[in-house]
């Protein structure tokens, strides 16, 4: 079994609240860049079919990147 580290619980309680509708993608976005910050990671955003993923990638300079579906 995996556990979740903090950052990707942080970004998956985030996605559902997003795609809930609760919050508005400049307000997402601006969450996930301080998360990126706060865990020292990347986030990768992809947009998929049925919705997103999410990979993090551990970094010196943290930052946000949405990759939209091609």
């Amino acid at each position: 079994m995996k556990f979740l580290s903090h950052a990707e619980l942080e970004i998956a309680s985030l996605l559902y609240h997003y795609t809930r509708g609760g919050i508005d993608s400049a307000f997402f976005y601006e969450l996930l860049e301080k998360v990126a910050q706060r865990s020292r990671h990347s986030v990768i955003l992809r947009e998929e079919r049925k919705g997103y993923s999410i990979e993090l990638l551990p970094s010196k300079s943290p930052a946000v990147t949405h990759l939209e579906r091609p």
